[in-house]
């Protein structure tokens, strides 16, 4: 299913010298990428979506921040934590999306972690209501749907200190009207914590490299290939949270998604206590929206964020909660 995306409508510290440096280069690079200039041809669009309400809210970038069942859509390197586990312990994810056009998504997985390795099972569900089909002159001919779903599996694992290695296995199906295809997919990624700068994360990670099915045509024969959204990215955070605690994260992101231009995700987190958090993002070279804002709250082992996305053109707006909980 086509989304929203570039040309594309329907588918507390003082910061060292040097990370100043780094983190400049990364928003120079964001910049840089401008608005996208081709419109992407690939198929299983549902897999560009921001996975995560969080995620969402910073503007996408994801690349070096996402950590719970949702990292298998970003970057799989990041179901491992961060910090050895003693013993093991466990995070499940619901998310529930309400696109727009009637577009709707949800998101369960969860994760296991033990010392510095994690096993995570994520399924990603995008479905629509019944869309009108009209011919050329308005008349109503009837209506159709489309469901997409891709079920991901991945291992991570800290392989030295700070670096995190991770791949995802994944199964994604896509039907329109009636006509489906599938294909597998692998992600893989890493994510190393600077020992020179705490509170520094750099990653990267490759998505959807897999092989392009066909859709079947109104006489059965196999139509043409479709692509998966191969996409390539790469990004940092960085932050901190005080002894008082106040804590801050901003992150950047530079991506490529196979025929489109590269685009940039900029996101800033805030919580002026720990138990809330403030959060707003950029993503540069999109031309059906840019903003994205939203909020999270930690109660005990739970959380509840929501992230809200306004796009142009009178599309309307996208709104995400998601629940999770700490075992």
């Amino acid at each position: 299913m086509f989304v929203p995306r570039s040309n594309r409508s329907m588918r507390r510290h003082p910061l060292p010298r040097g990370l100043v440096a780094a983190l400049v280069a990364v928003a120079l690079a964001c910049a840089g990428a401008g608005r996208a200039a081709a419109g992407s041809t690939t198929g299983f669009a549902f897999l560009d979506l921001p996975a995560g309400a969080r995620i969402a809210a910073l503007g996408g970038a994801g690349a070096a921040l996402a950590d719970g069942p949702e990292a298998l859509f970003w970057n799989p390197a990041g179901i491992a934590p961060a910090q050895a586990v003693t013993g093991s312990r466990g995070r499940i994810t619901f998310d529930h999306h309400e696109s727009i056009q009637k577009f709707r998504q949800e998101i369960v997985g969860g994760i296991v972690q033990k010392v510095g390795d994690g096993l995570g099972l994520a399924i990603n569900s995008h479905y629509t209501e019944a869309i009108e089909q009209r011919d050329a002159l308005g008349n109503l001919l009837g209506s159709f749907g489309a469901d997409d779903l891709a079920v991901a599996f991945g291992y991570a694992a800290t392989v030295t200190p700070g670096l995190r290695l991770g791949g995802a296995l994944q199964w994604a199906h896509e039907d329109l009207g009636g006509s489906g295809a599938s294909a597998l997919g692998i992600s893989a990624g890493g994510l190393y914590a600077l020992p020179g700068a705490p509170g520094l994360t750099l990653g990267a990670s490759v998505r959807n490299l897999g092989g392009s099915p066909s859709f079947k045509t109104d006489t059965g024969a196999d139509g043409a290939k479709v692509p998966q959204p191969l996409t390539v990215s790469a990004g940092a955070t960085y932050g901190h949270a005080k002894a008082n605690g106040f804590g801050w994260r901003a992150a950047a992101d530079v991506l490529k998604l196979k025929g489109d231009a590269m685009e940039g995700r900029l996101g800033i987190e805030v919580s002026p206590v720990p138990s809330l958090s403030l959060r707003a993002g950029w993503m540069l070279g999109q031309d059906a929206a840019d903003l994205t804002a939203g909020a999270g709250i930690a109660v005990g082992q739970f959380d509840v964020d929501y992230a809200f996305v306004p796009y142009h053109d009178n599309l309307g707006s996208s709104h995400r909660i998601a629940l999770g909980a700490r075992l």
